[in-house]
């Protein structure tokens, strides 16, 4: 479903890119997205709602969801595989013959360099003064 060259851009990327199926089943994972999911088998046979526990409920045919899809990221959590969880920005669009494209990008990281920065900020405003 997927191409080689499309399996050769997702990757070099940092984010974890999923694909799953109507069903909410995982086609695709790359290797960032079983490393930071902390899933070293992969992804692929479990559903989305294993990994996004909060926005996808799974159900008897498949699973169900309140998630926006398109081009906006949402704030979320991802769930690893010991269920422990980290913040993520998700975006999820529809392909074009039927599934989805997810991208995950992690924020933990960014939120703690943000909070550094600031303070950083405060202290050499405490040493000018």
């Amino acid at each position: 479903m997927y191409s080689k060259y499309f399996e050769d851009i997702v990757k070099q990327t940092f984010e974890m890119v999923l694909l799953f199926d109507e069903k909410g089943e995982i086609f695709y994972s790359n290797q960032q997205a079983n490393n930071d999911l902390a899933y070293p088998q992969g992804l692929v046979g479990l559903s989305i709602s294993d990994v996004l526990l909060l926005d996808f409920k799974k159900e008897a045919d498949g699973v169900t969801t309140e998630f926006l899809f398109g081009d906006n990221a949402q704030r979320t959590m991802a769930y690893r595989q010991n269920k422990t969880c980290f913040q993520v920005e998700a975006k999820i669009i529809p392909l074009p013959d039927g599934g989805y494209f997810c991208l995950l990008k992690d924020v933990a990281e960014l939120e703690f360099l943000k909070k550094r920065v600031e303070q950083v900020q405060q202290e050499a405003e405490e040493a000018l003064k």
